[in-house]
């Protein structure tokens, strides 16, 4: 037993419209302060870690020549910065004077990343880096210096360090307390606001005009307006209401009074008024081009009808027809013509069909007719015969060549035993495809024994 979706009120919508945005308008700022405190820390980390490579050079420039001497000790030395994961020094030629790291990889990293190219010697050359080893955790940044003139042979020589930059990046729980909470607390600060002033301003006015719109049209008492006296929309509706409650008072007593004074009249009317219901129904299942039914009659109605058929073991068949070179008309002569060609469609097929067939605009230049009662034989006959109709007007109404024809497939229930009327539409579809495959203007059969999934095997009627 299927249970009715309960409707949603205007005033659950609003709400969740706004805490909706609430949350989007959080979130979106939230991830983009993170993006920016990211960059910044790590613009911040980039910059600490040119300083250090630079005060490193700085203490060799100082130290001098006696420093590189004895480069080894004095970059052991400098490695006990917390820091730092690797040094080395290389002569103008390029050739490595002293290298120590905390690990043989991290000394081997910036050897390598001393190999790629880089910009002129002096210039900054700053390289990123993602460390993976599983004994550390975190970026690492490479930077090469010059170590003054005259260190190394009278020449410069370059100092590369491998600094670890993950100590110098901000953490997130500092950030969250002095940016995430207070932007947390000043959503909900307006959230609260809104909800008040949207329960005064909107919700309880609407539930005042959702009442007064719910009050049954025999209670005569006039709709208080003065509640939406500050509300310009509200109080529009709200005088709209009123005025349809008096008129469907009005119209209440006219109708009483009708009925008192002319039984008769108002069944004729009644009737009348029926009528033009059935012809409006009707209409809304009848493709308004070529005058045959439409796919929503097919989904609402022709179902049934196969069933119908099946349960009582009566066969039923199916005719999917496709109009072939279609395009081409379209494109040759103008969609005028191809919607003329689609009106001669519709009516050879409601001139070739018996009371109780249906024939439907199943979509573009698309058709299916569907013969209850009628066995395949009867039905490839039928379809036959309206394609040699076709064929024949068809290269009297156009000029373009090759003329339009007609292909199709066809299934039934006794012959391919489907389920439903969408499995039979399916069965036809596909021996329709096969049809156009096959050369066009032709109509083939799908054939399958019983029940079983065995392939489908083709007879052509050329």
């Amino acid at each position: 037993m299927s249970t009715r979706k309960r409707p949603t009120s205007a005033k659950a919508s609003i709400r969740a419209s706004m805490v909706g945005v609430l949350l989007a308008v959080g979130a979106t700022a939230l991830t983009a302060h993170e993006f920016l405190r990211r960059e910044d820390a790590h613009n911040s980390a980039h910059n600490r870690t040119r300083l250090l490579a630079e005060t490193m050079a700085l203490q060799f420039d100082a130290i001098g020549a006696a420093a590189l001497a004895d480069a080894e000790n004095v970059c052991r030395t400098m490695l006990e910065s917390p820091s730092l994961m690797a040094i080395c020094i290389w002569d103008h030629t390029g050739r490595q004077i002293a290298c120590e790291g905390r690990s043989p990889e991290h000394a081997q990293m910036l050897e390598l990343v001393r190999s790629q190219p880089r910009k002129p010697q002096g210039s900054d050359s700053h390289f990123w880096l993602t460390h993976t080893f599983s004994s550390e955790v975190g970026p690492l940044d490479a930077q090469f210096v010059p170590i003054g003139v005259g260190a190394v042979g009278q020449k410069p020589a370059t100092l590369g360090v491998l600094l670890d930059m993950s100590p110098m990046l901000g953490g997130f729980w500092e950030h969250f307390v002095l940016y995430y909470m207070p932007v947390f607390g000043a959503g909900v600060l307006a959230l609260v606001i809104g909800v008040m002033r949207l329960h005064r301003d909107v919700l309880n006015p609407l539930g005042t005009l959702v009442a007064a719109a719910s009050a049954s049209a025999d209670s005569r008492h006039r709709t208080d307006t003065s509640a939406f006296e500050s509300h310009a929309e509200l109080g529009v509706l709200a005088r709209a209401v009123h005025a349809l409650k008096l008129d469907a008072i009005t119209w209440q007593r006219k109708a009483e009074l009708t009925e008192r004074r002319s039984d008769t009249r108002v069944a004729v009317e009644t009737r009348r008024i029926t009528r033009d219901l059935h012809r409006i129904q009707q209409a809304a299942w009848k493709d308004q081009l070529t005058d045959v039914y439409n796919r929503r009659f097919m989904e609402e109605k022709l179902p049934g009808v196969f069933d119908a058929q099946r349960t009582a073991n009566r066969d039923l068949s199916i005719v999917m027809f496709d109009l072939d070179n279609f395009k081409l008309l379209n494109d040759s002569e103008g969609h005028a013509a191809g919607d003329e060609i689609l009106r001669f469609v519709g009516e050879l097929l409601k001139q070739n069909t018996r009371h109780g067939d249906f024939a439907v605009r199943y979509g573009g230049d698309e058709f299916l007719l569907v013969l209850p009662g009628l066995p395949v034989a009867k039905a490839m006959v039928v379809a036959d015969r309206i394609l040699a109709h076709f064929t024949q007007r068809a290269k009297m109404m156009v000029s373009v060549r090759p003329a339009p024809s007609l292909t199709a497939g066809v299934a039934s229930i006794v012959n391919n035993q489907p389920t439903s009327l969408t499995e039979a539409m399916v069965m036809a579809d596909e021996v329709l495809l096969s049809a156009k495959q096959a050369g066009k203007a032709c109509v083939q059969l799908a054939m399958r024994q019983g029940g079983s999934p065995a392939p489908l095997r083709l007879a052509r009627i050329a």
